[in-house]
């Protein structure tokens, strides 16, 4: 997420201490570029009426 652009940072939530242990053990993950783009594109949200339309002209 971080290398996102406009991210600045992230928020965290958990139940637990074991639950926040392995949110953090999360940032060590390091996934490639192509896979970032690939999660991005596949997670995209389709957008309802009018934006579908417009994003014609653009």
């Amino acid at each position: 997420m971080l290398r996102r652009p406009g991210i600045a940072g992230t928020l965290v939530g958990a139940r637990s201490a074991r639950q926040l242990t392995d949110t953090l053990g999360a940032l060590a993950l390091d996934l490639p570029a192509a896979v970032l783009d690939r999660l991005t594109e596949v997670s995209a949200p389709e957008l309802p009426f009018p934006h579908n339309i417009l994003a014609r002209f653009s």
